[in-house]
């Protein structure tokens, strides 16, 4: 009946006779309700759910840092308005200099408090405007309590974590009542994409000839963990050509010393240039 009972009143019974859950020391049992509510809530969610709800979490701090930003700077310069409008004559002392900004640090303290106050009041708003408008539409019902789930007050670390799991979906969270003390030791692995390097995603840059060779299965563990592969492409057949058989040591020795030769400086400035060309 106890269990009909907190069913019907929304809420999530929390396990107590797990005595190996850190999270039961950690947390208290309403933020244990709460975890357990977003994972419910989480676990319905494809990876398209989730890159259309990181997207919205987005322009939602956009929104949000943008007003309360002009919020701020609109209140820095408060105090000085004030001061203008009550002395708008230049003092007549000519080496007294008007400040810029009447008393500073209390303009600080006015626009900090302003952007606080403003940035949780648009980031209220905006995930109430979000939840009406996903109630109006039945198709997005997973989406919908995965809002209701979620805290406006930690809009970006939600952000982060829909846009990874939208990538990569292994780092969805796991049920809070299940996790234990050898959870926190869990290893992890999450190999670099290729596309990582901004040379790379912006496609500028010339791709390297390693990147096309084929690696061994071992190669390719090494190179995922930063590690340089233990077999080296080979370089272009125009640097390796073999030298015939018919070729005697004597001539290899007259053109390697034909090439010194050449290579030697004429005048000072080729000595210059080949010094200016040394790494």
């Amino acid at each position: 009946m106890a269990d009909d009972n907190s069913q019907s009143n929304g809420t999530v019974k929390v396990p107590t006779n797990q005595h190996d859950n850190p999270l039961l020391n950690k947390l208290t049992p309403q933020q244990f309700d709460a975890s357990i509510r977003f994972y419910e809530a989480d676990k319905k969610l494809n990876p398209e759910d989730r890159g259309e709800v990181a997207n919205d979490l987005q322009s939602i701090m956009y929104k949000t840092a943008f007003i309360g930003y002009g919020s701020a700077m609109g209140n820095f310069f408060v105090p000085t308005i004030i001061n203008r409008f009550q002395h708008p004559s230049v003092p007549s002392t000519p080496t007294k200099i008007r400040p810029f900004v009447h008393k500073p640090f209390l303009s600080f303290l006015i626009g900090l408090t302003a952007l606080l106050i403003t940035n949780q009041q648009v980031a209220k708003y905006q995930f109430s405007k979000k939840i009406e408008s996903l109630e109006s539409e039945s198709s997005k019902k997973n989406q919908l309590e995965a809002w209701k789930s979620m805290d406006y007050h930690q809009a970006s670390l939600f952000f982060l974590y829909y846009r990874k799991t939208a990538e990569n979906p292994r780092f969805v969270v796991k049920d809070p009542r299940t996790f234990t003390e050898q959870s926190l030791h869990e290893v992890r692995y999450d190999p670099p994409s290729k596309d990582r390097h901004f040379t790379k995603a912006l496609g500028i840059g010339r791709e390297d000839d390693s990147e096309k060779h084929e690696m061994s299965h071992w190669d390719q563990i090494r190179t995922a963990n930063g590690f340089a592969p233990s077999q080296t492409p080979s370089s272009s057949p125009e640097n390796n050509q073999e030298l015939p058989s018919d070729l005697s040591t004597d001539q290899v020795g007259i053109n390697a010393n034909y090439e010194e030769e050449q290579a030697k400086p004429v005048t000072a400035w080729d000595a210059i240039r080949q010094q200016s060309r040394k790494p």
